[in-house]
């Protein structure tokens, strides 16, 4: 923001182009826009209007002289940047740069016209003043002492009378004009201001006084302005800051959840890993004992449906045998059924997190609450 503080600080700068404005339309906020912009930006617009660089809206058409600031004093001020040689395009004549029909070289410019705001070669500057238009003009030349000559002059200049030409005894403020002491009962009614002696130093009274007013307004909006970007800065950083933390935050419970989860997930395989194995051998013998129940079965019912007296002697012992090994080999395998026949899901969580809390006094407390949730959803 103070880089654009430092480009808005030339008054003589176009606010659309930013280039130095030779015939500018004055807007009331002071600020100025080319011919070309101002067609370009306002051209076919109506109502209300709003200046390019600060944004204050005026209306358009702007037909009140009041409203408009004046513009010679601004021309006055491109006309000693031009003398100056100060942050200009080129060097080139612009009458002739203007007549040019081809891309050829155009002569250097040597001087300056005050009123036209122009810059001149030799050949133009010895034209010039040969026009009626322009034959009462001022012709500088280049350089810091020509530019002091044009300043001083400009400075000691008297309010002539609009209408007579001679010298003004009052200025309109309505209509911008000097007036002569014939001529100011044209304006009454108006806002007068007398002209005498001692007008240029009362004027200059109070252009200070308002010169010091609005560098206090500036200097208080300059102040209100760090302190907006100090808090705006500020509260970037705390908002960089704050993200920064609780993402770090998040990562460490995160990470401390992923460890807890581990160390559940270790716990309950070291307890439940012997009885799977367990279950799983228990599980194979009493399929076996399932088959062989069903074999032996199978065998006593052909036995009694199509065996001899003789065949049922033969076999009594070895089935009365088979039946007492196999209802042993049930009767061992549904101890170990019945003990864990009715261990949940829930039950098992529960059990692993009863003792990882006992084991530990400092279990977080938000991998309780995720404990509970789980729990909750398995019941």
């Amino acid at each position: 923001m103070n880089r654009a503080v430092d480009e808005d600080s030339d008054i003589t700068s176009c606010s659309k182009c930013r280039r130095l404005s030779t015939d500018p339309t004055v807007l009331p906020c002071l600020d100025l826009l080319c011919t070309e912009c101002f067609q370009e930006v306002y051209g076919n617009s109506s109502g209300v209007a709003v200046c390019p660089r600060c944004g204050d809206q005026f209306q358009l058409p702007m037909d009140e002289l009041s409203a408009v600031p004046a513009r010679s004093f601004v021309g006055t001020l491109v006309a000693l940047r031009k003398i100056l040689n100060q942050n200009l395009d080129d060097d080139n004549c612009e009458i002739c740069k203007q007549l040019a029909t081809n891309s050829g070289p155009v002569a250097a410019a040597e001087y300056c016209c005050v009123e036209c705001r122009q810059r001149l070669c030799a050949g133009c500057a010895r034209q010039h003043p040969l026009c009626t238009a322009t034959r009462n003009h001022t012709i500088a030349g280049f350089g810091l002492d020509s530019a002091n000559t044009v300043l001083h002059d400009h400075k000691v200049q008297t309010p002539c009378c609009a209408i007579h030409k001679d010298c003004a005894a009052v200025h309109c403020y309505q209509c911008g004009i000097g007036l002569c002491s014939r001529c100011q009962n044209m304006c009454s009614g108006h806002e007068l201001e007398v002209l005498t002696d001692h007008t240029h130093s009362h004027l200059t009274d109070k252009m200070k006084s308002l010169s010091d007013q609005l560098r206090q307004v500036y200097d208080n909006c300059k102040d209100k302005t760090e302190r907006v970007q100090k808090l705006f800065v500020d509260r970037k950083t705390g908002m960089t800051l704050a993200e920064k933390k609780i993402n770090d935050k998040a990562d460490e419970l995160i990470s401390l959840i992923q460890k807890q989860r581990d160390d559940l997930l270790n716990s309950l395989h070291s307890q439940n890993d012997g009885t799977i194995s367990s279950l799983e051998s228990v599980s194979g013998r009493l399929s076996s004992a399932l088959s062989a129940n069903k074999r032996a079965a199978r065998f006593a019912e052909e036995l009694v449906e199509k065996g001899s007296v003789e065949d049922m002697l033969l076999n009594y012992r070895v089935l009365n045998e088979r039946v007492t090994g196999v209802r042993n080999m049930s009767d061992i395998s549904s101890v170990t059924v019945d003990s864990d026949c009715s261990v949940s899901a829930a039950s098992l969580i529960d059990d692993v997190c009863t003792s990882l809390d006992s084991q530990s006094t400092c279990f977080p407390v938000l991998f309780c609450h995720y404990i509970d949730a789980v729990l909750l959803f398995s019941i």
